[in-house]
Formats: C-alpha cells, sequence, structure tokens
C-alpha cells in the first residue's frame, strides 16, 4: 500500500505523520524573450477558516531552467481524517519583490494530501493549469507538469556539516578548464532522487573546494547513514544547457571514512565501451554532531521573555472615535488587545516571573514627544504582570498621553536590544521577543535595519503586527527570509530576527492563526542563535537537583519559623509551604531583573555599544558539559514544571484559596 505509515498522538488523539514535501517541474514555458524562465513555486494549505489558501512556504528560485528540481522541503502535518487540500503555484522570477503580483504567473496544480500519501511511490505528477480559466499550460505543443513528492519524516536531532572537494577535473570549456558545481541527491524507496542540496558555481578551476555543507541529517538522508546518495558534478555554461561531468554514489557513513575518495564517471551508453574517469570527488571533512532540540532547552531552563511596543502615532485615529484603531470597547476588543492576547497567551507560560514590559512610541507626554516611553510611566519600571496586565496599562494610558508622530522604531528597537545584551548570570539562559504593534510606515527604515542588524548578534526576536489597512511593504522587507538584510555600511546580519504579520489577514477574528503565523518561525531563529554562539541547554538534572534543593531548604526554614516541623502536619498547610515558595520564587526572579533595569538606568548615552558602530556583544557562551555527557539528559521530565511556569498565568497568588500569606499586610505578588 501506498498509505503513509501513521503514528499516534495520544495528546489529541489524532492519527498524524509529519510529511516533508518537494516540488519538481517539467517543460516550463519560457516567458523571457532571450532565455529560459527563472522558476520558483508557492505550496498553499486550504484552511477552512477563513476559507482560503493560507501560504505554507516558497522553493528557491532556479535560474534559467525549464525543468527546475526544487531543493526547498516543506514539512506538512498529515491527518488522515481531515481533507487536506494543496495548492501548488509556479511563478517566472521577474523582480526582486516578495510580491507574487510582480512575478510572471505560469500555473497551478491542486491536490489532496491524501491522493499524493496513496499515489504510487507517493510521487504525483499533473499537468499545470491556468488558475482562473482552468486551461492546460503548454510549452511547444507539449504539457507542462508539477510533480509532488513526499516522504514520511524521520526523527533526527543529527546535523552533519561536509566539505567537498575535487581533483583532476576535465576541462569543459575551449578557452578555459571549467566551472564546476555538484549537485546531491538521495534515494527514495521506489529508486529515484530527490535533490537535497546545490553549491554554489566554482569558476575556472579543475580542482574546486566548495564551501562547507551544514544540514540536519534528516534533511540530508531523511536520517538512514546507509541510503545511497548520488553527487553529480556539472560545468556551468553560461548560455546552454550545463554539461555532466561526471558522478559517483556513497552514503552518509561512506563520506564519515576518513580520506575517503571517489571517482567521478559518466552513465554507461553505447558510445562509452570502457569505465572512463572524469576526475575525482574528495572528502576534506565530514563531521556529524549531536545537536538539541529547542524542547532540551525549554527543558534545561531558559526563559522566553516577552517584551511589547504599542504605536501611538496620529494615524491611528481619535481614541475617542468608534472608527479609531485605538477605541476602547469593551463589547468588541480592538485589534491591538487581540494581537496582545492571542500572542502573549501563547509566550507567557515560558516566561518563569510573568512580569513583561510594556513601551509606546509616537506620542507626547506633556510637551514632549516620545518614540520609546513605558506604558506605567515609570522610566525603570516598565513591568506589568501577566497578560492582562499588559491590556491594563494600555487601555488606561490614554489619559496620560496625545496621539503624535512620526513613526519611529529604532527608539524602541535599541532599548529591547540593550536588555537582551544584558549577560547571563551563571546556570541560566534567557531568550527575548519584542511584539510591536504598528498601524503604518515607518520613517526612519535605513536606522531601523541597522539596529535590526546589530540585535541579529543577541538573543531576540522581532515580531511585528501590522494593524489597520496601511501599506506595509515596508515590513516585508524587514522580514527578510528571501535575502540578507545589511545596514548602511554594508555589514549583513547574523541571522533573520524578524518576522511581520498583518492583522487583517486574519480578518481580525482568528485569534489562534494569528499567533500560528506569527510564532511560526521562533524556534528556528531561537536555534540558529544557540547553534551560531555554541550554547548548549543546561542540564536537566542539575535544574531539578538544585530545585529540589531550594524547595527543601525552604521546608526547613518554614518548618523553624512554626515551631519545628509536624510529622503530622495537615494537608492544607503543606500547601500553603509550597505556595510560600513559589512566591518567594518569583520575588528572587523579579529581583535580578530589577536589578537588571537599574544597571540600565545608570548607563549614561555614550555607553552604549550603538553609539560607536560596533556590533554589540552576545551574551557569553555556556557550555553544558553534563548535557553532552548524558546522551539521555533530554529525555528527562522537568519535575518542576508548575513552578517554572507559574500556576495561574495571569493571576495572583492570593486568588488560591489555599493561599495565605506569613504577613497578612504584606501584597502577595510584586506589583511595579
Amino acid at each position: 500500500s501506498g498509505l503513509a505509515r501513521l503514528k499516534k498522538f495520544d495528546m489529541d488523539n489524532q492519527m498524524s505523520s509529519k510529511l516533508e514535501i518537494f516540488l519538481q517541474c517539467s517543460n516550463l514555458p519560457s516567458l523571457d524573450l532571450l532565455s529560459k524562465s527563472d522558476p520558483f513555486a508557492v505550496l498553499s494549505l486550504w484552511e477552512e477558516i477563513p476559507k482560503r489558501f493560507s501560504e505554507i512556504g516558497r522553493t528557491e528560485t532556479i535560474k534559467n531552467d525549464e525543468n527546475p528540481k526544487f531543493s526547498k522541503q516543506f514539512s506538512l502535518e498529515y491527518f488522515f481524517e481531515e481533507n487536506q487540500q494543496l495548492c501548488v503555484d509556479v511563478y517566472d522570477r521577474d523582480t526582486k519583490s516578495s510580491s507574487l503580483s510582480s512575478q510572471d504567473y505560469l500555473g497551478s496544480v491542486h491536490i489532496s494530501v491524501g491522493e499524493l500519501v496513496a499515489s504510487s511511490g507517493q510521487t504525483l505528477t499533473k499537468g499545470l493549469k491556468h488558475r482562473k480559466s482552468k486551461k492546460q499550460i503548454l510549452n511547444h505543443h507539449k504539457p507542462a507538469t508539477l510533480t509532488i513528492v513526499c516522504e514520511e519524516r524521520s526523527k533526527s536531532n543529527d546535523f552533519v556539516t561536509v566539505v567537498f572537494g575535487a581533483t583532476k577535473l576535465p576541462k569543459m570549456d575551449f578557452l578555459g578548464s571549467a566551472d564546476p558545481y555538484l549537485q546531491i541527491f538521495r534515494s527514495r524507496e521506489d529508486g529515484t532522487w530527490l535533490k537535497v542540496h546545490e553549491t554554489a558555481i566554482l569558476k575556472n578551476t579543475q580542482s574546486p573546494i566548495w564551501k562547507p555543507i551544514a544540514m540536519p541529517v534528516q534533511k540530508f538522508c531523511n536520517g538512514d547513514y546507509f541510503r545511497p546518495l548520488l553527487l553529480k558534478c556539472f560545468d556551468w555554461d553560461r548560455n546552454s544547457d550545463h554539461d555532466l561531468i561526471g558522478e559517483c554514489q556513497c552514503s552518509l557513513n561512506d563520506l564519515q571514512t576518513p580520506k575517503f575518495t571517489l571517482d567521478f564517471k559518466r552513465p554507461k551508453n553505447k558510445k562509452s565501451k570502457r569505465n572512463k574517469t572524469y576526475g575525482t570527488l574528495i572528502v576534506r571533512t565530514c563531521v556529524v554532531e549531536k545537536r538539541p532540540s529547542f524542547l532540551d532547552y525549554l527543558k534545561g531552563g531558559c526563559q522566553i521573555s516577552l517584551m511589547v511596543a504599542i504605536d501611538f502615532t496620529g494615524s491611528n485615529g481619535n481614541p475617542t472615535d468608534p472608527r479609531s484603531l485605538h477605541y476602547i470597547n469593551v463589547q468588541n476588543p480592538n485589534e491591538y488587545i487581540r494581537a496582545i492576547s492571542a500572542i502573549g497567551n501563547v509566550l507567557s507560560p515560558y516566561d518563569y516571573d510573568q512580569q513583561f514590559p510594556v513601551w509606546g512610541f509616537g506620542a507626547r507626554i506633556g510637551d514632549q514627544v516620545s518614540h520609546c516611553f513605558s506604558l506605567t510611566f515609570d522610566e525603570f519600571r516598565p513591568e506589568v504582570n501577566g497578560v492582562q496586565g499588559i491590556i491594563d496599562v494600555y487601555q488606561q494610558s490614554f489619559g496620560r498621553l496625545k496621539l503624535s508622530g512620526p513613526t519611529l522604531f529604532q527608539h524602541i528597537l535599541r532599548t529591547a536590544s540593550d536588555i537582551a545584551g544584558q549577560q547571563w548570570k551563571k546556570d541560566s539562559q534567557n531568550y527575548y521577543i519584542l511584539l510591536i504593534l504598528t498601524d503604518g510606515v515607518i520613517n526612519d527604515v535605513q536606522k531601523t535595519v541597522d539596529t535590526l542588524v546589530k540585535g541579529s548578534y543577541l538573543p531576540l526576536s522581532v515580531i511585528i503586527v501590522g494593524v489597520g489597512q496601511a501599506d506595509f511593504s515596508q515590513m516585508d522587507f524587514l522580514d527578510s527570509d528571501d535575502k540578507v538584510l545589511k545596514d548602511g555600511q554594508g555589514k549583513p546580519a547574523m541571522r533573520d530576527i524578524v518576522q511581520f504579520v498583518p492583522f487583517r489577514r486574519f480578518d481580525g477574528q482568528h485569534s489562534s492563526r494569528l499567533s500560528k503565523e506569527t510564532l511560526a518561525e521562533l524556534p528556528g531563529q531561537f536555534m540558529s542563535y544557540m547553534s551560531r554562539n555554541k550554547v548548549l541547554p543546561l542540564d536537566p538534572s542539575i535544574r531539578i537537583a538544585k530545585d529540589q534543593a531550594m524547595m527543601a531548604q525552604r521546608m526547613a526554614q518554614f518548618g523553624q519559623v512554626g515551631g519545628g516541623s509536624q510529622p503530622n502536619q495537615p494537608q492544607q498547610q503543606q500547601q500553603l509551604t509550597v505556595e510560600q515558595q513559589i512566591h518567594q520564587a518569583r520575588m528572587a526572579a523579579l529581583a535580578a531583573k530589577k536589578q537588571t533595569y537599574d544597571t540600565l538606568a545608570q548607563l549614561k548615552p555614550s555607553d552604549s555599544e550603538f553609539k560607536d558602530g560596533a556590533a554589540p556583544s552576545a551574551p557569553p557562551v555556556q557550555y553544558s558539559a553534563a548535557y553532552q555527557q548524558q546522551p539521555n539528559a533530554q529525555q528527562l521530565p522537568s519535575q518542576m514544571g508548575d513552578l517554572r511556569i507559574g500556576k495561574p498565568a495571569n493571576a495572583p497568588l492570593s486568588q488560591n484559596p489555599n493561599y495565605q500569606p506569613q504577613n497578612p499586610n504584606a501584597p502577595p505578588v510584586y506589583s511595579p
């Protein structure tokens, strides 16, 4: 049977499987006058709410090719019981713009995921048709086709880094030597090949050394170290088809052999009687390492801290006008409140103390316009308690400010970067997310880009949610999924840290879709920072031991205060002790954050790293030898999950019926 192997997820009692999807096209029409098309494909999934296709992702663009085999892989959760519909749109890239309306449309294919997984070899080929007329797309009277391939995704956190070289390649050009590049394919069970990578072209050399290839083993060989790999070496030609120099086959297990080499050969044909070689492939380096997962960092106690910035520029409209984006209606929350709630409620459980800094920008306070001010109106205490605290200070702020302008991001970004740039303490890790809610065009694009480039070196991600109906084209530029941001001096960002989503895309009602869209890239951005800075997760067993020791110490202290521990202590008193411990742990975390803000308050403008043009330094690298020595460390459960997350996310401990503060006059939680 061609049906995908299914796995049961007890969490939701649904049958599902992770699929990888690959795309390739044949016989695409040429819309360019003097060359072939430069195709790329867009994969979308149908959503019942709001009844339209939602983009999953886009392939790379392949230059001058009417038969492209795309390397980009798409991951999709397959549910047997659901009718999942896919659409693939193929375009010829005409401009660098991310807007699809700026490209030449080539055709579309519609299929169901069930049809794909049930097909022979889980491979389906269909003719491209016009989106509106449904007419078959032809090229030289032959149909243009799209082939969709799927495989079940393996579970592997291994990561491979390999450096390929070659020697004694034949001369392929009349007046030069060769312009070689490599294509790497992995085999499938039906004997076909899937392209997983293509190197850059190295000009005029017979002994190339290509740049290191680094990717998950899952992508490289679907986690199978003995799966056959096909390596093809081509000579690049500007105005004609690229010539095959030779090819060879091996496996990832072979590539790890010291000083491994293979001869390039060409497929046998009637004209070739002897097994001639066309140069030699050299594996200069091949390293496979175990890499931790996003969950490993969370189990080790890494905190994900939310920061919020809200646009108070005049373009939002008078807050007393029902048409204003800031209009407060208890029965119908505005887009700002819905966005805060949707994203904040997803992120808040990962922040131990539930204290979130909230800033505004673009408002007049007194006789001055401020582009970064605390919504608590305490310059050095911008934090509030929980997601509801964010909403409360937002709603209460309008009596103390007037909407103004212009829209500037740089000040907010610098403030967030100052916080993210604070050194991590021993046995602690923090990653920060800045949520910016804005209604329109920014007026400091270059300075914003410069600050984002510097922020890319810090444990920081920036989520921008556009509210209203303004022109958000500049935001797409900042969300540099297709190209790397560069500052005014041409320095590139270390990684992509920006995700932009227009709120109106979700019709202002579907908060779960909004949070899913905005947070989809976060784990990848998080892992990119940790990987590039060689930061390993803290050992969860050490964290548990420390938490247990702290709990034992606290219980002993409370026992002494109460006149000694009693063997028959009532259950309510035990519960009281645990709640007191949670309270004290939160207070300790708040004290640490207070110290951070005290430090920032003492910084003079000249002390800021943003003043001298240098890239900000990352927090010190933290290596966990214990994590490396214990291969099963990532499987250890966090026994202190309730303490870390905080039992009621947005409610003070005083709401717990079993909680009674030791000092009745002392507040149970910190209030900034």
